[in-house]
């Protein structure tokens, strides 16, 4: 029989390359699960708050769509009453005729007033220049009547 020789250096290294194989076709057979399994733990973990921030985008959607609506309202009343702008000047020229007429009216009749009081002056001016000897006597006690009054009132006034 033919005795072969063990050489112990060499055995060692064929084992150790017979385990270096091994382990990478470990490693190559089970990487696809075990990166899976990271992306199922990673989702696992930040899928809670995605949601959350995927719920709190669609609030601010639906407030956005009714702040532009709102927005879009005030827009179209502004357009409208930019087109009242002109009804508001001719009711502030109306308003500037009107108190201007209304102070001729009164400067007129405040005029008429005097006239008629010249008027009612004269003639009664001229009655008195007709009437004069007949009621001369009484003019002056009425006169002094009034006197009497004044005095007293200037006296109890001061008095108090």
């Amino acid at each position: 029989m033919n005795t072969i020789a063990f050489d112990p250096i060499l055995q060692e290294k064929v084992r150790k390359a017979k385990e270096r194989i091994s382990e990478n076709m470990h490693i190559l057979a089970n990487e696809p699960s075990l990166a899976y399994y990271r992306l199922q733990e990673n989702i696992r973990k930040s899928l809670p708050s995605v949601i959350d921030k995927r719920l709190e985008a669609e609030k601010f959607h639906r407030d956005l769509q009714g702040s532009i609506y709102d927005l879009e309202y005030s827009i179209g009343e502004l357009n409208v009453m930019r087109g009242t702008q002109e009804t508001f000047k001719n009711i502030l020229e109306l308003s500037k005729t009107a108190l201007f007429l209304k102070q001729q009216i009164k400067y007129l009749e405040s005029k008429k007033i005097k006239k008629n009081n010249l008027f009612d002056y004269k003639r009664f001016s001229v009655n008195i220049a007709l009437d004069l000897p007949d009621i001369q006597d009484t003019l002056k006690e009425t006169a002094s009547k009034v006197e009497s009054i004044m005095t007293n009132n200037s006296r109890h006034s001061t008095m108090y």
